[in-house]
């Protein structure tokens, strides 16, 4: 079955068609692409010798009610609501993520420093032992 639209069929752009709309249907025209008009379907072929002049299918353009575009524009504004909380989820976890890692980072060096500190602890602590050790030797030298 084929719908046609009330008003003529025009190409909006040279070349172009028109958007697809699932109540449409395509049809073939032929097409004046310097005047950008339709020639009646039903011309023989012959009348497009001329380059200008191409057998097209097409989708004959609809209006749409005034309800319908509204629905559209509230659709596509959703849509680009949809895609900037995307866009700022995003940025979030990449800040989370960052976050994250500088605190780890930090974690691990103060890890990595009190490590150092007690092993340098453990170094003293066996230094002071080591000379209390000599010192007991050499007074035990001096009594024998």
């Amino acid at each position: 079955m084929h719908y046609h639209s009330r008003e003529p069929c025009y190409l909006s752009v040279l070349g172009l068609i028109p958007k697809h709309s699932n109540r449409v249907h395509p049809q073939h025209y032929l097409v004046d692409v310097n005047k950008r008009r339709l020639f009646n379907k039903h011309e023989p072929f012959i009348m497009a010798v001329q380059i200008s002049q191409v057998y097209f299918e097409m989708y004959p353009t609809v209006k749409k009610t005034e309800e319908e575009k509204e629905e559209e524009e509230e659709r596509e504004n959703k849509r680009k609501k949809k895609r900037r909380r995307k866009k700022k989820r995003k940025k979030r976890k990449r800040k989370r993520g960052k976050k994250r890692k500088r605190r780890k980072r930090k974690k691990k060096e103060e890890k990595e420093e009190k490590e150092e500190k007690e092993k340098e602890e453990e170094e003293e602590k066996e230094k002071k032992k080591e000379k209390g050790k000599e010192k007991k030797e050499e007074e035990e030298e001096k009594i024998s």
